[in-house]
């Protein structure tokens, strides 16, 4: 049964930008863009299903594409998360304007929102695999990965692709990820985490419940594989918290350069410096200084 919703978009929400940086590369694998819309497939109740979002007047339209009606509920749930819908940008949007050096932004990309990475397993491993290399080689590990563990559903003759689930990857040994190029480390990363989420140790919902930022963060630098900025990453894009700051990011440390607004290796104290007016917003201004390189100068 196909079922149908609009989800009302939020004051300052530009859907087409946010479709900009979704996906900018040719790997990626867990949705689908074409002619301004987007197809995903998620799971529920270890069923997978697909839903397409598209702009309609005020609202995005979300259609289910297979499934049952009961679906639609996990999907809203799902892209109001992906696309930080519950946050009322303003107050951000005061700040730029408050700042001679970064108040551009607002011109460029009112309307841009942070762009999560919605499940935690995801959003660990996606972080894992992008350690120390570039981008484009990450995505293709990512693709690789998918294609070799994770669920797939054929839908209007299209092949959609779930991120694998822990217990795809905890029986593994290192050496089976060896062949996708994954690294010998990074494999034991990816494969020790799996197995913390199938034992219980680790869990979005109980990173929620922490409250603090401070206690999150050590939470997850006491797993091993996780650094500094991996741990602040996952803060940012799958818990949505306000100020989390990757520090060491080479997008990040590039757009400073570019803005002349540090060192071209700017130290933890000269980021958290520039960061300091923008306190409950850290994250955003993240997000925008990342998508100003997209801008030529």
């Amino acid at each position: 049964m196909r079922s149908s919703t609009l989800i009302p978009k939020p004051n300052h929400f530009d859907y087409h930008k946010c479709l900009q940086v979704l996906g900018d590369n040719d790997f990626e694998c867990l949705h689908f863009k074409e002619n301004g819309t987007i197809v995903k497939a998620l799971s529920k109740g270890g069923h997978p299903f697909a839903f397409r979002i598209s702009e309609e007047n005020e609202g995005l339209k979300l259609d289910l594409l297979n499934g049952r009606s009961n679906y639609l509920a996990v999907a809203i749930f799902y892209v109001r998360e992906w696309f930080d819908m519950d946050r009322d940008l303003k107050p951000f949007y005061g700040l730029l304007n408050e700042n001679p050096k970064l108040s551009f932004l607002l011109e460029h990309f009112e309307g841009l929102r942070l762009m999560g990475i919605p499940d935690l397993f995801e959003a660990l491993c996606w972080s894992i695999l992008g350690q120390q290399i570039n981008l484009s080689f990450a995505a293709k590990l990512k693709r690789r990965l998918v294609e070799n563990y994770g669920e797939r559903l054929e839908v209007e003759g299209k092949i959609h692709y779930l991120f694998p689930r822990p217990e795809a990857l905890a029986p593994l040994d290192p050496e089976a990820l060896r062949p996708l190029q994954i690294s010998q480390r990074k494999a034991e990363y990816l494969i020790g985490i799996s197995r913390l989420f199938l034992e219980g140790k680790i869990s979005k919902q109980h990173l929620e419940g922490i409250g603090d930022a401070e206690a999150v963060q050590e939470t997850l630098l006491k797993i091993r594989g996780i650094g500094l900025w991996t741990a602040n990453y996952v803060m940012m894009k799958s818990l949505l918290l306000p100020n989390a700051i990757p520090y060491g990011d080479s997008g990040l440390n590039s757009a400073l350069y570019r803005l002349e607004l540090t060192n071209k290796r700017p130290t933890k104290e000269e980021v958290d410096a520039i960061f300091e007016p923008f306190d409950g917003w850290k994250s955003y201004l993240t997000r925008y200084l990342w998508r100003s390189l997209s801008l030529n100068t």
